[in-house]
């Protein structure tokens, strides 16, 4: 009988811990159902890791910072694409890169974190290129790097 006056008091507080943490827990002040909103998607097959976005003010552009890729979509539908460039590491980056133990399919890839713009043509763009960061200038007329 001993033994279950200490199972009852940790049920019990842990009842009441439970109870606070639902007190406190966020309540959304305004909720959808899925098909009430018009949602669009932008995804590329074999592309992942949508990290980076840069909504230009004066283009109605939204450009996408992903893994080895970097995308102009329309802001006002991202489901259209307008244009596309690829950054790809070398297998020469990703044999050193697998060397210091890191994964070839995972890791050792080029993963764009920085979207800046230069000026109305050029945007500054680095990626992580296999744990070696790198920057570089995307031409925003032809879509290419310099």
């Amino acid at each position: 009988m001993r033994m279950c006056t200490p199972i009852r008091g940790l049920l019990m507080a842990l009842a009441v811990m439970f109870g606070t943490a639902m007190a406190f827990a966020p309540i959304p002040r305004i909720t959808w159902e899925h098909r009430e909103v018009h949602l669009v998607q932008f995804h590329e097959p074999d592309i992942y890791n949508y990290s980076a976005l840069l909504l230009s003010e004066d283009k109605d552009t939204l450009y996408i910072g992903a893994r080895e890729a970097v995308f102009a979509v329309n802001a006002l539908n991202i489901s259209e694409k307008q244009h596309e460039v690829y950054w790809k590491v070398s297998e020469d980056k990703k044999a050193k890169c697998a060397e210091k133990g890191k994964s070839k399919q995972t890791e050792c890839l080029n993963y764009i974190r920085v979207l800046q713009p230069l000026s109305a043509t050029s945007l500054y763009v680095c990626g992580t290129n296999a744990f070696q960061p790198a920057c570089d200038h995307l031409n925003l007329t032809s879509f290419k790097f310099l």
